[in-house]
């Protein structure tokens, strides 16, 4: 299975009832800190929410311990409550799966690392078969007296045509990370405001209110390219309203602005 980098979890994990029980035990912390080292490793797999060092290798409490820092005593307390709360599956085998895995984790976006990973080296082997059949045919049709330096020369070209390969794939990597882009939600755009910039809890929600409205409506787009960072588009949008000056109070005492500057600023921002 591909291996990926990330993880999902919610903002509303705190919330959930079993890990509100789970916090109220004691050693809470210990527990909870192993449930997320259990999620690292399914994650690590990707393989339907198992857990195991190699296919027929499963991790025991004593090998979990060691990496984290715990005595498998430990280890087995906590993965005895997460079995009870049926959090996690224990085979009789040793191996270990996390229940309701598509719950937690985005499938679609595992599945999609998976193909991904699948295609570049697919045409990662396609390339390197053509580069080797290609060097092999020339090297079929030199004059023998030639061959040891031809071969030399062949070896030489082909290594230089595999480094060439492997850095075509690292660059599609980068390309495929630039494009993610995924938009914040209000209480995200919110927060940054007030933490980053400063504002007030009436004027943050104001101001995310009215990003996320604009750049909706443009489809996440600046000028003619997508967007790739919304923190940047935020703080620039802040400091052409500082530019413009053009805060004023409204009737009940919140922070408001005129509308048609507003506008302006957002538009600005986009087409810059």
């Amino acid at each position: 299975m591909a291996e990926i980098t990330w993880i999902k979890l919610s903002v509303d994990i705190f919330n959930d009832e079993k890990i509100r029980l789970i916090r109220s035990m004691p050693d809470s912390d210990m527990i909870f800190n192993v449930w997320i080292f259990l999620l690292t490793l399914a994650g690590k797999k990707n393989d339907s929410g198992l857990i195991y060092l190699e296919r027929k290798i499963p991790y025991t409490p004593e090998m979990i311990g060691t990496l984290m820092g715990k005595t498998s005593d430990q280890i087995r307390f906590a993965l005895q409550i997460l079995s009870n709360f049926q959090m996690v599956e224990i085979f009789e085998d040793g191996l270990m799966r996390l229940v309701n895995w598509e719950k937690h984790q985005n499938i679609d976006g595992l599945d999609k690392v998976k193909e991904q990973t699948r295609l570049r080296v697919q045409r990662f082997r396609e390339k390197e078969r053509l580069a080797i059949q290609e060097f092999n045919s020339v090297s079929s049709n030199e004059n023998e007296r030639y061959s040891n330096v031809t071969v030399t020369q062949q070896n030489k070209n082909k290594n230089k045509k595999k480094e060439e390969i492997k850095e075509e794939i690292k660059e599609e990597v980068r390309r495929e990370k630039r494009e993610r882009f995924s938009p914040p939600d209000q209480l995200t755009l919110s927060n940054f405001f007030m933490q980053e910039k400063e504002l007030s809890k009436v004027d943050a929600d104001y101001r995310a209110t009215r990003f996320l409205e604009f750049y909706e409506s443009k489809g996440w787009m600046v000028g003619k390219n997508k967007m790739t960072n919304w923190k940047t588009a935020a703080t620039r949008s802040l400091e052409w309203e500082d530019k413009r000056q053009h805060n004023t109070v409204t009737g009940n005492g919140k922070f408001g602005y005129n509308q048609i500057d507003e506008n302006y600023v957002l538009n600005k921002v986009a087409n810059s």
